[in-house]
């Protein structure tokens, strides 16, 4: 895994538009999350998405409150979320995949974790 540097130049998202020059570059997503917007039925639990205006789990939403962003590419994601009633704000660490096919995360409280996120097929 590539060590992330300690230093981020972050900018503010503006609420679920995508801010100019938006790093994500899209929507991606791991299996379980392909197929929430298909409308294929979900067989499981384990949803991730990710796009412009937040991330998306099986059962919460985190609208983005910052990017980190070095050279162009994402480095830092720091999210607002609510879900079942609660709120908590999530930190995660981001990867580039090669050739723009996708984002790594890996949460900041968690750093073993590491959640692959793809564009989607159609």
């Amino acid at each position: 895994m590539r060590a992330v540097a300690p230093s981020f130049a972050l900018a503010a998202a503006a609420g679920p538009a995508a801010p100019r020059g938006n790093p994500i570059g899209g929507t991606f997503a791991n299996p379980g999350g392909c197929q929430r917007p298909s409308g294929a039925t979900q067989t499981t639990d384990e949803v991730a998405i990710l796009r412009s205006g937040g991330l998306e789990f099986h059962d919460s939403f985190c609208p983005i409150t910052r990017l980190g962003v070095s050279d162009g590419a994402l480095t830092r994601i720091e999210a607002a979320c609510s879900g079942e009633g609660e709120r908590w704000t999530v930190v995660y660490a981001a990867e580039p995949l090669p050739a723009g096919a996708g984002h790594v995360l890996v949460p900041e409280r968690f750093p073993d974790v590491r959640i692959e996120l793809r564009k989607c097929a159609p």
